[in-house]
């Protein structure tokens, strides 16, 4: 439900839509989170919404874009990124000198109940890396930019995967590297053709839900937790990669070309489709400098995020956390900011109440209420393709 509706004067209406949904599963995962991370996204969004507020009360929002929440996401993910990889350098360096030197670890991700040796993860992202940029040479797009542009698309792919542990799936992380690489170099500097062939890479980089590599992690550490046969595995998820991709580009040509692209289909693939196009359209109609403005609100989300990850290791009891903020300014805890409130409140007051025990008594509760809720969707969904009938959608 919209609550924005009820506030339709300024500068109360600069907050625009204000979802207050209620997903039971949401709850369910919700309770599970640490309480400084779920208190973390409620409290950010509402931060937000004040912040537009505020702008609009003031007169700011007379400059578009501002308070460029877009920019600050950009930034917060790439800080993300750049700390994960800070935290973890001491593990990443003695990856690559094992890697080098041909070690077996004797246990952990490289050892011989791991996925893979060291030495092969590394020839197989130098293998990738180099495949990357022959691909963006065949494509008419220069190594350089090639090469800015699939770093970017990697560090938010990081980040995300770093909040997914911790969080569970966002909702979407709508971080282009091209749109980063426009703003911070302008059209020009790209040039038309880097900006053409770039435009053709939107397909899987428009947003990071689905993401394979946060799953392909989950399902490892899956095999980890059950003693599974990680390398066995490996080969199976290439090999489902490889059906799945010729699987999906089969049913979807082919359903779209039997019932055509909207009759009987969400519109959602016509405005996805064109949206990359259609920006590309506009940078080559109206060729745009670098924008220091927004270049700025991008260092002010990775300071932002620094200064919260130095805070939460100087302080134990700091109540913010960082993927807190990053989600709230991407637009990532629109529908769930109401069920992560309702999730903290109660995971809140059984702490208080009932302390460990009562946390434990609680679990299969909501457990039960992610279940159930999961299971009710998928069965409606799969009543609705039997019989061809638009039916409840328990998400969106």
């Amino acid at each position: 439900y919209d609550i924005g509706r009820f506030f339709p004067e300024k500068p109360w209406s600069a907050m625009g839509s204000t979802r207050t949904s209620l997903y039971p599963f949401m709850v369910g995962i919700g309770f599970f989170l640490p309480l400084d991370l779920s208190f973390s996204c409620w409290v950010f969004f509402v931060i937000r919404q004040l912040v537009k507020v505020l702008s609009s009360y003031v007169g700011a929002q007379r400059m578009p874009g501002f308070p460029y929440f877009h920019e600050q996401s950009a930034g917060a993910w790439t800080g993300l990124c750049l700390i994960a990889l800070w935290l973890s350098r001491r593990h990443l360096q003695e990856a690559v000198v094992s890697a080098w030197r041909g070690a077996r670890e004797a246990d952990g991700p490289g050892g011989p109940d791991g996925p893979m040796s060291y030495r092969t993860a590394m020839a197989g992202l130098l293998a990738g890396a180099g495949g990357l940029m022959l691909f963006c040479r065949v494509a008419g797009l220069s190594v350089i930019h090639g090469a800015v542009f699939f770093g970017l698309y990697f560090m938010i792919a990081i980040a995300v995967t770093r909040v997914r542990a911790e969080f569970g799936a966002p909702h979407g992380i709508f971080n282009h590297p091209l749109d980063i690489m426009v703003t911070t170099l302008g059209t020009n500097v790209i040039g038309a053709q880097n900006l053409t062939s770039m435009s053709f890479l939107f397909w899987f980089n428009r947003g990071y839900r689905p993401h394979p590599m946060p799953n392909q992690l989950e399902a490892l550490k899956l095999a980890q937790s059950t003693r599974m046969d990680a390398r066995r595995l490996v080969v199976a998820m290439l090999l489902a990669t490889v059906v799945s991709v010729i699987a999906v580009f089969w049913i979807d040509l082919s359903l779209i070309y039997r019932e055509g692209a909207t009759a009987g289909l969400s519109s959602f693939r016509l405005w996805v489709g064109s949206g990359a196009f259609n920006n590309l359209q506009r940078w080559l109609s109206y060729p745009r400098d670098a924008d220091a403005l927004r270049v700025g609100f991008m260092s002010v989300g990775v300071a932002v995020i620094s200064l919260l990850y130095a805070l939460r290791l100087r302080f134990l009891a700091w109540p913010l956390h960082p993927a807190g903020y990053a989600l709230a300014v991407s637009s990532a805890v629109d529908y769930f900011w109401f069920p992560l409130f309702l999730s903290w409140s109660l995971k809140l007051l059984v702490l208080r109440l009932g302390g460990a025990g009562g946390y434990r008594r609680a679990i299969p509760f909501f457990l039960a209420l992610i279940l159930g809720d999961l299971v009710a969707g998928g069965l409606w969904m799969i009543f609705g393709v039997i019989t061809g009938r638009q039916v409840y959608m328990f998400f969106i």
